[in-house]
């Protein structure tokens, strides 16, 4: 990205970064009243109150499928070992809890991020232009964020796995492997990383990560017994159907194919299939990118775009690991190389969607949606 279009971009990025602190702090605020900050956060909270008391099984039951009175539904979906990190939370009070949750990650996530910004072709710039990619891409990090704090979900802690592993996965594969295997609390989120890793012939990464899931479904097990994975089995293929036949409750947050497509109306076997032929094009480019030689920031950023279109479901709260795909944006072009204008195009709608998409689903424009297949193909162009 040229000079004058990073100082555009970091005016805006500031600016989105200004409005994410002020709401931040009017929710955080509701903590210090005593009020349930971070609705989603519940879920967790229960989560870990059942499992601590012995009832883990129940947080399976369909029942919890059923819409209250005002048509919410907040269905316990993650694997048995997901309990593992959750039960410690059920013994606080939900404001400690929620506190917890929400803000420790924040500082293992930013310095994830610039861990690979060092390691970056941002490094080799000049450094007044280094600088302002740095202060862009933490800027960038907050609207990213901030459906994730608001609800007390789990995307900053996915973040910080995701870039663990893309961190030390040269230098360190066990302790990639290790961030890896513990991603298996969100599978969906996994998948292309696991796909990329195959491609890339890291096998010391994967077999750290078997070895470390393997641990943790063993403690689970032991734990909570072998029924606990058949409950969860059950529980995601009624979720499956409960999504299949047109619930939209989440469509305002969308960003996977299936779910953005149903939310503006689409019926839901062309939804499937619009998915389908995503989600095939993605592993296609991704193979190909990492099984061959190339721009290695390109890789990393589509790989991190790409994880949340190969995910039917995947929600404006899963966004914090796509700071890693506007890394390659901010490189200057190099010598002779001719400068791509969409660039700032793609900054401008990233920064915007988080907060348009709700008013904009209803006119059947998914605009989550189109931002992240834009910024895909632009990244796959980068790699050629």
């Amino acid at each position: 990205m040229l000079s004058a279009q990073k100082k555009i971009v970091l005016l805006l990025a500031l600016a989105e970064a200004f409005i994410a602190c002020i709401t931040l702090l009017k929710y955080f605020s509701d903590i210090g009243d005593g009020g349930h900050f971070g609705g989603d956060f519940t879920v967790f909270w229960h989560a870990g109150t059942a499992a601590l008391q012995g009832h883990a099984a129940a947080l399976y039951d369909t029942a919890t499928l059923v819409p209250d009175a005002s048509g919410f539904v907040a269905p316990f979906i993650y694997p048995p070992h997901m309990l593992l990190l959750l039960w410690p939370l059920g013994g606080m009070s939900y404001n400690s809890a929620v506190a917890l949750w929400t803000l420790v990650p924040l500082p293992l996530y930013f310095a994830m991020l610039y861990g690979l910004i060092k390691r970056s072709a941002l490094a080799d710039e000049i450094p007044r232009t280094r600088t302002m990619s740095i202060i862009t891409a933490l800027a960038m990090t907050l609207p990213l964020l901030l459906a994730n704090a608001l609800s007390g979900q789990s995307g900053a802690v996915v973040g910080v796995l995701f870039m663990a592993v893309l961190l030390f996965k040269d230098q360190k594969p066990w302790l990639a492997g290790i961030a890896l295997g513990i991603m298996s609390v969100k599978p969906q989120l996994g998948l292309l990383l696991f796909v990329a890793l195959l491609a890339a012939r890291q096998g010391r990464v994967l077999a750290a990560a078997a070895v470390t899931f393997g641990m943790l479904a063993g403690i689970t097990t032991i734990w909570l017994g072998f029924s606990i994975w058949a409950d969860y089995l059950h529980m995601t293929g009624a979720f499956a159907g409960f999504m299949t036949h047109g619930f939209t409750q989440f469509a305002q947050l969308a960003v996977g194919p299936y779910i953005s497509l149903r939310g503006v109306g689409v019926p839901s076997a062309v939804a499937m299939g619009g998915q389908a032929l995503v989600s095939v094009a993605v592993l296609g480019v991704t193979l190909r990118a990492f099984g061959r030689a190339g721009d290695r920031d390109a890789k990393l950023g589509l790989v991190a775009c790409g994880s949340l279109l190969v995910g039917p479901y995947s929600l404006c709260y899963d966004l914090p690991l796509l700071v890693v795909a506007m890394i390659p944006l901010l490189k200057e072009p190099k010598s002779g190389q001719r400068y791509d204008g969409l660039n700032i195009l793609l900054f401008i709608l990233i920064l915007i969607f988080p907060y348009s998409q709700p008013e904009l689903m209803p006119l059947h424009m998914p605009l989550g949606l189109i931002t992240l297949i834009g910024l895909f193909v632009a990244l796959a162009h980068k790699n050629k």
